[in-house]
C-alpha cells in the first residue's frame, strides 16, 4: 500500500473511532483507577476515604456494568470500618493487662483512651511505656483483641482485616486453620479470591499507565510489547479481563494512529529552522531545517542530510540555501564536537535517529552525512556506524587518520 493511501486510511480510522485518546484514558480511569486507589487506601486502613471514592465513582458512572464488582469491594471495606468500630465500642477494661504481639516484642495493654492504646513492653532489662493508635496496631495484636471481644467470629473478622491489609499469605494461613477446625469458610474464600483478583487488577492498571507513558514518548514498538504482555496476563484473570478488555482494544486502535499523530504534531513547519528536543530523550536537542517542499502528511518524502561541525551545532546554516532550493532536510548534531567523549556523541546519534524516524517524513534511501574539519571526520565515523542507512558523505577537510 502506498504511503499516501496509508495516510488516508489511518486518518479515516481515527475519524471513525468512538473515543479519542483522552476518552481511552478516561475509560481506564472508570474501570481501574478507582480500584487502584482503594487498594492503597485499604492497606493504609483509610477506609472512610476509600468508601467516599467508591461513592463518587458510582455517581459518576451510574451505567457502568462494573457496579456489582465494585460493590463487593465496598462490602469488604465496610467490614474494616465495622471491625475497628467494635473494638472502640468495647469496654476498655476488658483489655487491661492483655498480652499482644507488637512487632518482635510482646506488649501488655495498660489502658485504652480516645482511640489510643497505652502498653508496656520489655526491651532488654528495661520496661518501657508506649502508645499507639488503635488503627495502627499490627494485625496479630488486633487478632487477640477481637478474640477477646467475639470468640465466635474473631477468625473470619481478622481474615477480612488481613485481606484489606493485603496480607494475603497470612490470611490464607488463617483460612486453612479454620478449614482444619471444620468451620464453614466458603464465604471467606469467596472474599479472599475477590480481593486477590482485585490486587491483580491494580497491578495491570499500573502496566496500562506504563503503556500510556511509553506511547507519549513515541515508543510504539515497546508499547505494543507491553500490550501483548498485559493481554496474556488479563486472559488468565476473569475479573481483570472484564475490566480491561475494551480498554486494550481501544489502545490497539490508538497505536494505529499514534505514529501519524507524531508526524502531524511535529513543532516545525515547512521552510522553518529550529532546535528541537527529542521526544524520548528530552535532554538531547538537534538543529533542523525543513525546506518548503516538506509535507507533514508524508505524501512527498525528501532526502535528509546529517551535518557535523568541530565546535558542535552542525552546519544547518551553511547548507540552508542549497537545501531550500533542492528540497533537502538538514540536521545539525548539537552534541558532536571536538574533544568530547565518543560514547556521549554516539548516544546522541541514537536519540536523534530514533526521533527523526518517528516524527519526520524523509526518504530512507537518500540519507547523507557531511561536515567540516573535525565534523568531516565525524561524518566518516557516523557513516561507518550507520552504513546500512547512509548513502553517501560530504566531508570537507575531514582527517581520515594514518
Amino acid at each position: 500500500m502506498g504511503l499516501f493511501r496509508r495516510f488516508f486510511l489511518i486518518a479515516f480510522i481515527w475519524c471513525t473511532l468512538p473515543f479519542n485518546a483522552q476518552d481511552i484514558q478516561e475509560d481506564v480511569a472508570s474501570c481501574s483507577r478507582v480500584l487502584a486507589k482503594i487498594a492503597i487506601l485499604g492497606k493504609k486502613r483509610n477506609y472512610e476515604e476509600a468508601l467516599n471514592i467508591i461513592e463518587q465513582w458510582q455517581a459518576k458512572y451510574p451505567n457502568s456494568d462494573l457496579h456489582d464488582y465494585v460493590d463487593k469491594q465496598k462490602i469488604i471495606i465496610q467490614g474494616g470500618v465495622d471491625f475497628f468500630q467494635r473494638i472502640k465500642d468495647s469496654e476498655p477494661a476488658i483489655f487491661n493487662d492483655m498480652a499482644i504481639p507488637i512487632g518482635k516484642f510482646k506488649g501488655m495493654i495498660k489502658e485504652i483512651t480516645n482511640d489510643t492504646v497505652s502498653y508496656s513492653v520489655k526491651i532488654g532489662q528495661s520496661t518501657q511505656r508506649k502508645t499507639i493508635e488503635i488503627g495502627k496496631l499490627p494485625a496479630p495484636a488486633l487478632f487477640f483483641m477481637m478474640k477477646k471481644i467475639s470468640p465466635q467470629t474473631y477468625l473470619p473478622d481478622t481474615v477480612k482485616l488481613l485481606i484489606l491489609d493485603n496480607s494475603l499469605s497470612y490470611a490464607r494461613k488463617l483460612l486453612l486453620r479454620a478449614k482444619k477446625g471444620k468451620r464453614n469458610i466458603s464465604q471467606l474464600m469467596s472474599i479472599y479470591k475477590d480481593w486477590s483478583s482485585f490486587s491483580k487488577i491494580t497491578r495491570e492498571h499500573q502496566k496500562i499507565k506504563a503503556i500510556w507513558q511509553t506511547l507519549n514518548k513515541g515508543n510504539i514498538s515497546q508499547a505494543k510489547s507491553l500490550i501483548r504482555e498485559v493481554k496474556i496476563s488479563v486472559k488468565r484473570q476473569a475479573a481483570a479481563n472484564r475490566v480491561f478488555k475494551s480498554t486494550l482494544m481501544l489502545l490497539h486502535k490508538e497505536i494505529e494512529v499514534k505514529p501519524l499523530e507524531n508526524y502531524l504534531n511535529y513543532p516545525l513547519k515547512a521552510d522553518q529552522h529550529k532546535k528541537i528536543h527529542c521526544l524520548e530523550f528530552p535532554n538531547i536537542k538537534y538543529d533542523i531545517y525543513l525546506p518548503p517542499q516538506y509535507d507533514h502528511s508524508g505524501k512527498t518524502v525528501l532526502p535528509i542530510l546529517y551535518t557535523f561541525s568541530p565546535g558542535g551545532g552542525g552546519m544547518v546554516g551553511n547548507f540552508k540555501a542549497m537545501a531550500k532550493k533542492m528540497g533537502i532536510i538538514v540536521i545539525g548534531n548539537l552534541e558532536s564536537k571536538n574533544g568530547r567523549k565518543f560514547s556521549e556523541i554516539k548516544g546522541s546519534w541514537y536519540a536523534l535517529m530514533r526521533d527523526l524516524q518517528r516524527r519526520v517524513h524523509f526518504d530512507p534511501s537518500r540519507q547523507f552525512a557531511g561536515g567540516f574539519s573535525g565534523g568531516g571526520l565525524m561524518s566518516y565515523i557516523f557513516f561507518r556506524n550507520y552504513s546500512h542507512h547512509i548513502s553517501g558523505i560530504v566531508s570537507m577537510g575531514g582527517w581520515l587518520g594514518n
